[in-house]
């Protein structure tokens, strides 16, 4: 759960809740540590805001549901923030300003109590209380949404449909302009800006699972028939600790939407050789399995200046093993 809290010189009569575009705007300084602090009096303006850079991130503009200036009454659309195309800055608080008042006066904001990063397709969800609105204190906001909980209105309403067309995705994510796009279907397929090469039945996934307690499942996506110069980028290209990203998809009437249903890092690439073709299967780790990894720190200067450089606390601990301490 996540409470909003009020600039000091909120003031209902400002806006127009009814017509006015509302948006959010991502940060990653407190408040009250700049000179100018957006949340007091006289400075709830965007421009006392010091912003992270949008260049990677999906429309930040807010859909209004319904408005009663009788009960005070602020219903919102969820707001689902995407990294596309890039990773976004790491960010903290969540401004609520009006984009129609002069200076886009600010509403309000979230502290989400630590700072978020948003690597590539991944997702944070503001889920605003639908009954007693923006001025109640009962949203909440959900990082890194999966397919099995987030959907687009296109999926939704194509799985319910007498004729549906599913696709999978696959983005691996090399060095570029080295990145692979492929999908399930034949010829090519733009989307988001990147073409995506059909390649059929040529292209298995292997199960992807996902459980509620905190486990490490890795996935294998495996190509055969492939031609050379793919064989090439596999032998030459380091791929290991690369992201993996596998999304599934649907077409409906000419249009079509994607959902990331599984994100990771490649670990190992086996290429299996035959008289007619050629099959490379990719092992896909996920990013929870770091927390596997043994975490190996000393007490000693040199690894202390390896993490904190020029910082003196450890510099005195081999000479105090053989130091003789006299009490009066």
């Amino acid at each position: 759960m996540a409470i909003f809290v009020l600039v000091d010189d909120y003031d209902v009569a400002d806006f127009t809740f009814a017509s006015d575009q509302l948006a959010v705007s991502l940060r990653n300084t407190a408040p009250s540590s700049e000179s100018s602090d957006p949340t007091s009096t006289g400075n709830s303006a965007l421009a006392n805001v010091t912003e992270i850079a949008y260049t990677n991130c999906s429309s930040r503009d807010i859909t209004t549901v319904s408005w009663d200036a009788g009960t005070n009454l602020l219903v919102l659309e969820d707001l689902t923030i995407t990294a596309t195309g890039g990773d976004l800055p790491e960010f903290r608080y969540i401004y609520v300003y009006d984009d129609a008042t002069a200076g886009d006066q600010i509403i309000g904001y979230f502290d989400l109590g630590r700072a978020f990063n948003l690597a590539e397709y991944e997702e944070l969800l503001i889920n605003f209380d639908q009954s007693q609105g923006l001025f109640g204190n009962n949203h909440s906001i959900i990082p890194n949404e999966t397919l099995s909980r987030s959907l687009s209105t296109l999926i939704q309403t194509s799985i319910e449909s007498d004729q549906l067309f599913i696709f999978w995705t696959v983005d691996l994510l090399f060095d570029s302009p080295n990145d692979v796009y492929m999908w399930s279907g034949l010829g090519d397929l733009e989307i988001n800006g990147n073409t995506y090469v059909g390649v059929g039945d040529l292209l298995q996934i292997s199960e992807l699972r996902e459980s509620s307690d905190i486990a490490a499942y890795g996935a294998t996506l495996t190509l055969s028939g492939i031609p050379s110069d793919m064989v090439s980028l596999a032998l030459a290209e380091p791929y290991q600790g690369r992201k993996a990203i596998v999304k599934f998809g649907v077409i409906s009437e000419g249009s079509y939407s994607t959902a990331a249903t599984y994100t990771g890092e490649m670990d190992q690439m086996n290429i299996s050789y035959s008289p007619d073709t050629v099959t490379i299967a990719l092992d896909v780790e996920s990013r929870l399995v770091d927390l596997q990894r043994a975490r190996i720190r000393r007490y000693t200067d040199a690894d202390h200046q390896a993490r904190f450089e020029g910082d003196i606390a450890f510099s005195f601990v081999t000479r105090l093993q053989n130091e003789s301490l006299e009490w009066a």
